[in-house]
């Protein structure tokens, strides 16, 4: 099965002509010659256990309802569902109209069969692309929030910056050493975090190093008292070694 269709014609004998084509090509196909009727279809298969009709076929030139119209309503009811409007009048201003409304394409009556099933193709190609996009980015996310809920509890000290040296998250452990909240800091260069007197060669030689154990570093706490602690850990570089990150563990 390549997809649920659901074709709009106030001709049947045009719709049973339609159906057989596309259901000889696969297609589970539902007709309707009362445009009015669509929108009540498409709630009642939402609420099917078959699922909804994925693309709408549709007449422009109906009474009652246009096609034009009909898009309209679709769209702001169901704005994922893909809809190919279909008339027997080639018009550019209806093209251009419904194509600003939304519709995938714009097919002319007599249909040129071939190019019917290979615009149906096209149409679920988007969709699948469309869902396969939906979920990729939802896992995205998923990740995100879960390196973010990660990096937030590790007992390691993290601050990430950007590729100028500013600050763009520090997580908790962080926050404990210094006294600053994240959003104190946020967008301010690194090296105000450090003692004035470590601001110089100290700093330097640590970005030389990258990876260091029981290096001596001196932070400025968020009251402007020096903390004079032992940093273990990485300077995270990006592939051009500039600095986005510092993650390890200090202690006194």
């Amino acid at each position: 099965m390549r997809g649920k269709i659901l074709i709009v014609d106030d001709e049947k004998d045009i719709l049973e002509v339609l159906r057989a084509v596309l259901e000889a090509e696969g297609f589970t196909v539902g007709t309707t010659t009362v445009s009015t009727s669509v929108i009540g279809l498409l709630e009642r298969e939402q609420k099917s256990e078959d699922g909804t009709y994925t693309v709408v076929l549709t007449d422009i030139m109906m009474p009652g309802l246009n096609g034009v119209e009909l898009l309209r309503q679709i769209k702001q009811r169901f704005p994922e569902e893909v809809v190919i409007m279909l008339t027997a009048y080639m018009s550019v201003e209806n093209a251009v109209k419904s194509l600003n409304e939304g519709a995938f394409a714009y097919l002319t009556k007599p249909v040129e069969m071939t190019e019917l099933v290979n615009t149906m193709r096209n149409a679920f190609d988007k969709i699948m692309l469309g869902r396969e996009n939906k979920r990729l980015l939802e896992e995205l996310n998923r990740a995100k929030e879960y390196s973010e809920a990660i990096i937030e509890d590790l007992i390691y000290t993290v601050i990430a910056t950007d590729t100028d040296g500013n600050i763009k998250r520090m997580n908790r452990a962080m926050e404990h050493v210094l006294g600053y909240h994240e959003e104190d800091i946020t967008g301010r260069p690194f090296t105000e975090l450090f003692a004035e007197s470590f601001r110089g060669s100290s700093w330097q030689e640590l970005i030389n190093e990258g990876r260091v154990k029981d290096f001596p570093i001196t932070f400025l706490h968020k009251s402007g008292r020096e903390l004079k602690l032992q940093f273990t850990g990485t300077v995270m570089k990006n592939s051009k070694g500039r600095m986005i990150g510092f993650l390890g563990t200090v202690r006194k």
